[in-house]
């Protein structure tokens, strides 16, 4: 990652400087999470991670940095311990479950607004206004520590994805008949089982490299569906989804309706055969 170039206009875009804090914190903490310390540290960023236009841009950076600090210690990502000797502020652990959050490129789900544009920005042919509203109430519940009722909630915006693609795939296809047989069927199990026989047996798109993660990203998205979705939706055990499997499932979530949407592009495009 190079060197971010921080300016008035950079203290707008929380996302970038995220990504530099969250370099920082990686390379700070290293194998074991062990702690470092805010004070020394905030003097260390010029260089070797960022660079300040005027002293101004340099106190926006760090007026950005303590809104990040005070959401990943909300988030669970990272937690203050005791200050080392001499020193005015505390370290800051890494978690375990800070560790994955901080590989992760995409907005982070406890940041609500930027993760919904985040999937707005793909948006083509899947994503809709139903997907963007179970989609916000799931990050409600991520965020409230309800994770089963998020989970739920991502999987009804996972089939809205689904149905909606499901849709392309019918007028994609070269056979009417198999476009009839397709749209007639109403039970989402049928229908899911039906596309992925479609997708398997055109194959054509196997030749555009840009779209080789598309089979796992349907299989992820079915899997929401039929697995998640279904199953903690009835009163079969006790809850047990567990936050970093709630996070897990967010951040698939919004990899692949990415992949989804590029998919139905190529299909608008150019048909299945």
């Amino acid at each position: 990652m190079d060197i971010l170039h921080f300016d008035a206009e950079r203290a707008q875009n929380i996302k970038e400087v995220r990504m530099v804090v969250y370099r920082i914190w990686k390379d700070k903490g290293g194998v074991g999470h062990p702690t470092f310390p805010l004070g020394s540290m905030v003097d260390s960023f010029h260089g070797k991670y960022v660079t300040f236009s005027e002293e101004r841009a340099r106190s926006l950076f760090l007026q950005t940095y303590l809104h990040i600090l005070w959401e990943s210690m909300i988030g669970g990502i990272v937690v203050p311990n005791t200050p080392r000797s001499g020193e005015m502020f505390p370290g800051l652990t890494i978690t375990d479950f800070g560790v994955e959050v901080l590989e992760n490129e995409h907005a982070v789900p406890y940041n609500q607004e930027e993760f919904i544009e985040d999937v707005r920005n793909c948006r083509a042919h899947c994503i809709d206004d139903v997907t963007l509203a179970y989609l916000r109430e799931s990050l409600g519940c991520f965020n409230r520590g309800l994770y089963d009722a998020s989970v739920i909630l991502l999987g009804v915006a996972a089939e809205s994805v689904f149905f909606n693609f499901s849709v392309v795939v019918a007028k994609g296809v070269p056979s009417q008949t198999e476009e009839r047989n397709l749209t007639k069927l109403r039970w989402i199990g049928d229908r899911m089982r039906r596309v992925n026989a479609m997708v398997d047996k055109y194959k054509a798109w196997r030749g555009d490299r840009t779209l080789e993660s598309v089979d796992l990203s349907l299989k992820a998205v079915f899997h929401m569906i039929r697995k998640e979705r279904n199953e903690l939706g009835h009163p079969v055990s006790v809850p047990r989804t567990s936050k970093r499997k709630a996070f897990a499932y967010l951040v698939s979530f919004a990899e692949a309706v990415e992949d989804v949407e590029r998919f139905a592009k190529f299909i608008v495009q150019n048909g299945l055969s």
